[in-house]
């Protein structure tokens, strides 16, 4: 099984601004995502997670869901893209409400 790799993930506020000025938004309640073609090998994830979404472990609990559900389904996402994942307001959902939305929303842009 693979991992999610440091080389994985977009790191830096320049990485994020990069992505929200030239990607494509796509809304799939709960979640968001911003999507943008890039030269590189592999997909770049970052996750954006609001205060609003709830406590500290809720937080963690659904960033350590969306990296999961990126890491299991790389074939789904768009090729050479980095992808950013807005979660901005107060989620209710399991793992496979979360999981089915995600994949939906990079369905919608493949």
């Amino acid at each position: 099984m693979e991992r999610f790799r440091p080389v994985d993930r977009l790191r830096n506020k320049s990485q994020f601004d990069a992505v929200f000025r030239g990607g494509r938004r796509v809304n799939t309640p709960p979640v968001s995502l911003v999507i943008r073609k890039t030269g590189l090998d592999q997909n770049r994830l970052g996750i954006s997670v609001s205060r609003k979404a709830g406590s500290a472990v809720r937080r963690n609990q659904l960033k350590r869901w969306i990296r999961e559900v990126f890491r299991r389904n790389r074939g789904s996402f768009p090729p050479s893209a980095d992808i950013v994942v807005v979660v901005s307001r107060p989620v209710a959902a399991l793992f496979g409400d979360l999981r089915k939305a995600l994949l939906e929303g990079a369905a919608r842009v493949r």
